[in-house]
């Protein structure tokens, strides 16, 4: 009985390791932090309210990362939220993956937000310096910022 005791804990052991050690080599990002960390390609940016729908692409390295850091600096808000439509819909795309967040940035606002199309019931809030930063990219292209 002992011995049996013994095989079937070996066996536990082997199996978990072995499934822990196949998700080692699977690089996954897992977070809103880690999407600092993981190399984007571009970001993807459509007006929701009162857009074209048309969808710009940032692709210099300046715009990717002021994306990416008004993600790392965003601190969640408290409770569950229920707010207005968003005013842009934007992708990061990462080397593995592509993450949607919703974004709330109109001209007379100190701070923006932003939610992970996938949590909706989480919001995040800009700094003001990344607010700043991506509403100036947003002014900037003409397909974007009409009547904000």
């Amino acid at each position: 009985m002992h011995v049996k005791n013994t095989v079937l804990a070996m066996a536990a052991t082997v199996l978990l390791l072995t499934g822990c050690a196949a998700d080692a080599k699977k690089p996954i990002v897992a977070s809103e932090q880690d999407v600092v960390a993981a190399p984007a390609s571009h970001i993807s940016i459509a007006k929701i309210s009162g857009g074209s729908n048309e969808t710009v692409v940032f692709s210099e390295k300046e715009q990717v990362e002021a994306f990416k850091r008004a993600v790392q600096t965003a601190q969640e808000l408290p409770g569950i939220l229920n707010v207005s439509a968003a005013d842009y819909a934007f992708t990061i795309t990462l080397q593995l993956e592509a993450r949607k967040y919703l974004l709330w940035l109109g001209p007379s606002e100190q701070q923006g937000m932003i939610m992970n199309a996938k949590e909706t019931h989480k919001g995040y809030a800009l700094t003001t310096a990344a607010t700043a930063e991506l509403l100036q990219l947003v002014e900037a292209d003409a397909r974007l910022d009409n009547a904000l």
